[in-house]
């Protein structure tokens, strides 16, 4: 089993230097374990960073986990399972430090313009390690993992937003 320290080298490698995912090894425990502090983490950054309720918060993780895992399961036809395995776990854990960052970023939230411009700044590094995780799942340009990995996060905001909006006039 990799350390904690190793696995941190390895998401810092693949947001900031453009690495692949093949530095973390997959295990199952990692994946759960990843998957279970991106929950924790994000429902206690959710409602002290944004100040979101029950129904955003739970709204935001079930779009998140089922998104991911609906892009995985469309990523089966093209993409080796140890790859896709990989692809998934490193993802996970991105997901996970960023929740952490948002978290650790809540005592200076009380200024607006840093909350703003911590969240572009996570969503951006957010944006680029998923990148780098697609082009090592699908082998292709970089320029078309950016495309895909925007797209599916436009459409990831859109369900959330139209969901949302939803639950506020069904609930408010």
């Amino acid at each position: 089993m990799q350390s904690v320290m190793s696995i941190t080298r390895a998401a810092y490698r693949i947001v900031f230097r453009g690495g692949t995912p093949q530095r973390i090894h997959f295990s199952g425990p990692v994946l759960l374990s990843a998957t279970f502090t991106f929950i924790i983490v994000a429902i206690i950054s959710q409602r002290l960073l944004y100040s979101s309720g029950i129904i955003p918060i739970g709204l935001f993780l079930f779009t998140t986990l089922t998104g991911l895992y609906i892009a995985a399961a469309l990523l089966t036809r093209t993409v080796a399972r140890a790859k896709l395995r990989l692809t998934l776990q490193a993802v996970m854990i991105l997901l996970a430090f960023s929740q952490l960052v948002l978290l650790l970023s809540v005592p200076a939230a009380a200024i607006s313009y840093v909350r703003i411009s911590v969240t572009a700044l996570v969503l951006i590094g957010l944006f680029i390690g998923m990148t780098n995780c697609l082009q090592f799942a699908t082998g292709g340009r970089r320029s078309t993992a950016a495309t895909q990995t925007l797209l599916f996060a436009a459409g990831l905001g859109g369900f959330y937003a139209i969901m949302l909006s939803l639950l506020q006039t069904l609930y408010g």
